[in-house]
């Protein structure tokens, strides 16, 4: 098969069998790759009962057939499985370097399932797979996990492993691989460290087929140059990084400060924790991902030591929403949660509901806002599983309902909501509302649109078409993260370059109406799968956004107008009143439903 492997591993823990599976074409021609075959495979072998910590869980990695070429940011892969912090189907992706090498190991996925009996690690070298003994790294962060590998492994090999976090379940711990690349939402973590798997270790040389070279080259070279002319992909984030939003998000009014209590903080204190602020006074170089172009990451230097910039999500939910504006303490945080194997959005907005409990008299925990020490031992606390960091490890939604207030955790569907205050892009709320896996803004990421104007204005605070365009980022979401790809590649590429490279890798007969189909069948496939699980699933969000005012900013005043955006969204995608996939769009789509 032309862009991909044709091989899937299957490794069961429990038995210790390891087996290469063909690749089934037709899923592949249907659902791409990544998120969308790891959905398709996650529904053929049955996931509707099965509990998120349970052997029977399996976690799954797939590439897409774009993964390990030389398409821009093609070293991306995409975790599925079943979440043990929200209890529904769930993806996560990652960037580096892992997904690339997976994929010229020979394999285009890798399922696993069942438990060892001991803490085990997985070797994958050029279709030569072992698993081997893990018990002399458990118990370490995951920095050392991934040196000793390299060591003991060698330097070509990519790493993916679990901090302690992991091993201990906790529902919001990650997956890291290559150090500072994440398999970051929903607790794939977790569910690794149910299975007493500490690490996977890849390393492959396999060139990918390709079915017609020469016009991928061309396409790849094009797509490379919009890359570079655009703003976003080829400066702010190359030069800030991701850090380069808080200006700009902040100067709309819907940068999240105190728990979503208020969307807009003063400038001077947003440029301290800023990519301007960070870049004139930390920042040391850039580091890119497989085969990228943009380099967002960024090494900083801090006290003569060198650390992971941080993501625009970290600087916010150790930034603005616990009310600390020292940058320092932020990289502390964000370094300490990678170590850990934590996400540091869950955990941040946890930790923030919790100081807005404590300011309101209902917890008697010493926890108020702007107190980065304490947070800082509640990030050990959570990975440990002591103290109140039992709680924490749940998430917001578990914190919340611990102390009887509910209302006080802003998530959808128990996934903590990122950092942008819907109140100020009602489409980003309607997005917020109906994603897959909760509170995600990468589902359908309407901040070009909303803020940016790309590809058109459009009016933020107006409901007119949003249902429209958060189905269409939805349904080309859902497409790159099968490619698999980076989802900063949008802001200068267009759907016509991706279904351009995806058909001269596959010689599928992939246009731009057939790519938003696909993306379509993902969407539904994953909303079916979610109703098995929870019949009474729905499309809500915090009654903050939805009742209470703020008080400044350019988003004051504002909440968001839910109902007729959800009601045009339902019918535009063929659902019924409660948002379940009618008979006839399944049909159309080709998805099978069991009655």
């Amino acid at each position: 098969m032309d862009g991909y492997t044709g091989m899937v591993l299957r490794v069961n823990l429990s038995t210790g069998a390891i087996l290469d599976e063909e690749l089934n074409s037709k899923w592949a021609e249907q659902y791409i790759g990544g998120r969308g075959l790891g959905m398709k495979y996650s529904s053929e072998m049955g996931l509707t009962n099965i509990e998120a910590l349970s052997p029977h869980n399996l976690l799954m990695f797939f590439t897409g057939p774009l993964t390990g070429t030389r398409a821009p940011t093609s070293g991306r892969i995409c975790s599925v499985f079943i979440s043990p912090l929200t209890n529904l189907i769930s993806y996560s992706n990652c960037g580096g370097f892992f997904g690339a090498r997976l994929k010229k190991a020979g394999y285009d996925g890798l399922i696993i399932e069942g438990k060892a009996e001991s803490p085990v690690y997985l070797t994958i070298f050029n279709g030569d797979v072992s698993i081997e003994d893990a018990r002399e790294i458990w118990g370490q962060n995951t920095s050392t996990t991934e040196k000793w590998i390299k060591q003991t492994h060698g330097n070509r090999v990519s790493s993916a492993c679990i901090g302690i976090a992991g091993e201990n379940k906790v529902p919001i711990a990650t997956i890291m691989a290559d150090k500072i690349s994440a398999f970051g939402r929903t607790g794939a973590g977790a569910v690794m460290g149910s299975k007493n798997l500490k690490a996977i270790a890849v390393a492959g040389e396999n060139d990918i087929p390709l079915h017609n070279e020469d016009k991928f080259k061309e396409t790849v070279e094009i797509a490379f140059s919009l890359l570079k002319e655009n703003p976003v992909t080829g400066e702010a984030l190359k030069t800030m990084g991701t850090c380069s939003l808080v200006h700009v998000i902040n100067a709309n009014g819907i940068f999240p400060v105190r728990n979503f209590q208020e969307n807009y903080w003063d400038f001077e204190k947003a440029e301290m924790i800023s990519g301007e602020f960070i870049q004139n006074t930390l920042k040391k170089k850039n580091v890119a991902c497989y085969n990228c172009p943009i380099a967002c990451k960024q090494l900083l230097e801090i006290d003569g030591e060198t650390f992971k910039g941080p993501e625009y999500e970290t600087d916010w939910a150790f930034g603005g929403n616990i009310d600390n504006w020292n940058v320092r303490s932020i990289v502390r945080a964000q370094e300490l949660c990678n170590e850990y194997g934590i996400d540091p959005i869950s955990l941040g907005s946890a930790i923030a509901c919790m100081m807005e409990l404590k300011e309101n008299g209902i917890s008697k925990i010493k926890l108020d806002w702007g107190d980065t020490e304490k947070t800082l031992k509640l990030i050990h606390q959570t990975a440990k599983r002591e103290g109140i960091g039992k709680i924490l490890g749940g998430g917001a939604r578990k914190v919340a309902e611990q102390f009887g207030r509910p209302e006080f955790a802003m998530h959808v569907k128990g996934l903590e909501l990122p950092a942008y205050d819907p109140r100020g892009v009602q489409g980003l709320g309607l997005s917020y509302a109906t994603s897959s896996r909760g509170g995600c803004h990468l589902a359908g990421y309407t901040i070009p649109l909303e803020i940016f104007s790309v590809p058109r204005p459009v009016d933020r605070f107006g409901v007119k078409d949003k249902a429209i365009w958060v189905k269409y980022k939805q349904d080309i979401g859902a497409f790159i993260d099968s490619l698999v790809v980076c989802k900063f590649t949008s802001f200068a590429l267009g759907p016509d370059i991706f279904a351009e490279m995806m058909r001269y890798a596959t010689g599928f007969e992939i246009n731009t109406n057939k790519l938003f189909l696909a993306g379509e069948r993902i969407y539904n496939l994953e909303r079916v799968m979610n109703l098995k699980r929870e019949p009474d699933l729905k499309d809500i969000l915090p009654d903050r956004l939805l009742k209470s005012r703020t008080h400044k900013g350019p988003s004051k005043g504002n909440v968001v107008n839910l109902k007729p955006m959800l009601k045009e969204y339902y019918n535009l995608r063929g659902w019924d009143e409660r948002g379940r996939p009618i008979p006839a769009k399944l049909a159309e789509l080709g998805i099978e439903v069991e009655s």
